[in-house]
C-alpha cells in the first residue's frame, strides 16, 4: 500500500491485490454505496491522513478507480473545496486581478462537463490544451467582473492555477486541442 499526495486536493493510493485481500476490499463494490467498501475507504484515507497529512474532514471527494498494470489498483481522491475556502481562495484571485486565467483539468470529459456550465454566461476568448497528459482551459474573459462567477464554476471541476509562468508553458509546449472558442465548441461535443 502506498499513499502518495499530490497536491492539497488530490491523493494517488496504490494497492496490491494482497493489499485489497487484506483489507477484503473489492474495488467494484465502491460504486453502489456498499457500507464495507465505504468503511475501508475511511479506513484508507485515515491512513492517509497519518502517513501524508492529507485531511478530508469535511470536504466532498471524487474517487477515481483505475487498474494498476497486473499489480492491484490506483485509487485518486480529489477533495471539492468548502465553500468557505473556496471563497477565501476566490477573494485571493480576485484581488489580484489576474488575466488570463488558467484552469488544469485531470479529465477530458470532466473538462466538457465544465465548459458546458461555463457556456451560458461566459464572454471572452478560450482555448484547450493538452501537457503531460492534463487538459488547461485558457481563458480571457472580456468583462473582469465574471471573473468570481468564472472561478466559482470552474473550480468544481478542476484547479485554478495562479501561477503567470504556467500560461507561458502551456502556450509553448503544450499541444492545442481547441485554439479558439473552446466555451462554444464543447456545447457541440
Amino acid at each position: 500500500m502506498k499513499f502518495e499526495k499530490i497536491g492539497d486536493d488530490r491523493l494517488r493510493i496504490t494497492l496490491t491485490y494482497e493489499d485489497m485481500e487484506e483489507l477484503d476490499f473489492d474495488a467494484v463494490e465502491l460504486g453502489y454505496e456498499d457500507s464495507d467498501a465505504s468503511d475501508i475507504l475511511d479506513e484508507l484515507l485515515e491512513l492517509a491522513e497519518k502517513e501524508c497529512g492529507f485531511e478530508t474532514q469535511g470536504h466532498r471527494l471524487i474517487i477515481e478507480v483505475m487498474p494498476f498494470h497486473l499489480d492491484g489498483l490506483v485509487l485518486m481522491i480529489t477533495k471539492i473545496l468548502k465553500e468557505d475556502d473556496l471563497l477565501l481562495k476566490m477573494k485571493d484571485i480576485t484581488e489580484k486581478n489576474q488575466n488570463p486565467l488558467l484552469f488544469l483539468f485531470d479529465d477530458f470529459y470532466i473538462l466538457i462537463a465544465a465548459l458546458k456550465e461555463l457556456a451560458p454566461f461566459y464572454k471572452g476568448q478560450s482555448a484547450v490544451y493538452l501537457y503531460r497528459e492534463n487538459y488547461f482551459l485558457w481563458l480571457l474573459p472580456n468583462e473582469n467582473r465574471e471573473e468570481e462567477r468564472i472561478i466559482l464554476t470552474l473550480c468544481e471541476f478542476g484547479r485554478y492555477l495562479r501561477k503567470k509562468s504556467y500560461i507561458g508553458i502551456i502556450k509553448e509546449y503544450a499541444t492545442v486541442i481547441i485554439e479558439k472558442n473552446a466555451v462554444e465548441k464543447a456545447l457541440t461535443m
